[in-house]
């Protein structure tokens, strides 16, 4: 019976479903554990590594039957090297630690989701609509988030769910310890109780949100038709609601792009950037809860991680300057790892809230350079560059990503790293289009 299913399904069916299926276990990861009641170290856990690798091997069987070419763009060839150097660092971190393991494990923390591009890109190459199935359902995904976002953040601020019964419900270790301190210590600052959101997180739901609406904001505001006014106003309510600091940040770094956006609603566009910067000002005149935050970020905050680089840099070998001193790690994941006993924890010096500086520490300039070429600068060209509003759309989405790291690790949180991934797969797949490849190989490589 299996076997005759296997054949009435076609691959267009089966890229949905297992697309499908892949995006909502990463995003909602942490919920399907506390609903399915897995622990930390059992063999279930690795269900997304299982789906990820699952999906890659779909892809490769797909490639074979359906095609014996392969065309790389010059984005594509970079992105290899992005990878690889991400390899390269599980050898840097064994000469800092003598294991194996830490390297591996972060790798796949880090990179593993990222390699979905590839199969992502090739799949789009081989078949436009693939492409198009990609769009909807990660559309589909981002206005499921805003509404959980909205509708958690009024049932909690009403009691009807007490969010003592959501932290409860999630369970796991990062919630208890970490994010359930967090939202009760902004409880008792006189802050609205913060949304967990889709990814379960108080820090960086809002920067999933925002990710999700540039994507889609160029398209939007270049319509006319009222769902797509009330996608962004949606989008817009959901980052409020989630009262991220950084997200509110990155949105008002973003908000200026919106006016080289060619639209008949571009005068809108610059009349909310003044609304804002003018909300921005008054904001920090008034409250002195603000104006403090500003200031402590300005005035302590970037003094202090500035300081955080010129130690690296003065304590650095050149070695270290140029390639890092590989991936970063706690003693929480050293115990997961039961490598507690066998690594020195007095070498865990980095760890900065400053994501940005931990990637110069890891990775060194070139790894930073790499990060910012392939989720800032390379998307920034092609916004500038593009008139397709879905190219400027998921080009903002990488770039509000990549400059997420000026705070939390948000670019390589689970069910943030694979939206990211999928837009920069229709970055590359649309400049692809655009231009002819610069390498191809069939069957031998010339």
């Amino acid at each position: 019976m299996l076997i005759r299913l296997s054949r009435q399904i076609t691959v267009t069916q089966m890229f949905t479903c297992l697309l499908s299926i892949i995006i909502v276990g990463v995003v909602w990861n942490v919920y399907v554990k506390a609903v399915l009641d897995i622990t930390s170290g059992s063999i279930i856990s690795l269900y997304k590594d299982i789906l990820l690798f699952l999906f890659i091997t779909f892809s490769i069987a797909t490639f074979a039957i359906n095609t014996n070419r392969v065309s790389l763009n010059s984005f594509d060839l970079f992105y290899v090297s992005f990878i690889m150097f991400g390899l390269f660092q599980i050898i840097n971190t064994y000469t800092t630690t003598n294991s194996l393991t830490i390297g591996i494990y972060k790798f796949r923390r880090y990179f593993l989701t990222y390699s979905l591009y590839f199969c992502f890109v090739s799949f789009f190459k081989m078949n436009s609509k693939y492409f198009d199935i990609a769009i909807k359902i990660a559309k589909l995904i981002v206005v499921i988030s805003f509404l959980w976002s909205i509708t958690e953040f009024l049932a909690v601020n009403t009691k009807v769910v007490p969010i003592e019964s959501i932290i409860s419900f999630l369970n796991t270790p990062m919630i208890i310890n970490n994010n359930g301190n967090y939202q009760f210590f902004y409880q008792t600052e006189g802050y609205l109780p913060r949304t967990y959101g889709v990814i379960a997180d108080v820090s960086i739901s809002g920067v999933f949100y925002l990710i999700g609406l540039m994507a889609f904001v160029p398209e939007s505001i270049q319509k006319s038709h009222i769902k797509n006014t009330m996608f962004i106003l949606i989008g817009i309510i959901a980052i409020l609601t989630s009262t991220s600091k950084t997200a509110l940040l990155l949105l008002a770094v973003i908000l200026p792009f919106g006016v080289l956006i060619e639209s008949r609603k571009s005068k809108y566009v610059i009349f909310l950037n003044l609304l804002l910067i003018s909300g921005i000002l008054i904001t920090y005149k008034n409250s002195m809860t603000f104006k403090n935050m500003i200031d402590e970020m300005i005035f302590k905050a970037i003094p202090f991680y500035l300081d955080q680089l010129n130690s690296f840099f003065s304590d650095a070998s050149l070695f270290e300057i140029l390639f890092g001193r590989g991936y970063d790690f706690t003693e929480e994941e050293l115990l997961l790892l039961g490598l507690q006993n066998e690594v020195d924890t007095t070498i865990i010096h980095w760890g900065s809230e400053l994501f940005m500086v931990n990637i110069f520490i890891m990775w060194g300039i070139i790894g930073f350079v790499m990060y910012s070429v392939t989720f800032i600068f390379y998307p920034m060209i092609l916004f500038y560059r593009s008139k397709s509003a879905l190219i400027k759309g998921t080009s903002l989405s990488v770039i509000v990503a990549g400059l997420s790291s000026v705070h939390y690790n948000a670019i390589f949180h689970s069910g943030i790293d694979i939206i990211v991934c999928l837009f920069l797969a229709c970055m590359s797949y649309m400049y692809y289009k655009a231009k002819p490849h610069i390498l191809r190989i069939d069957g031998v490589a010339y």
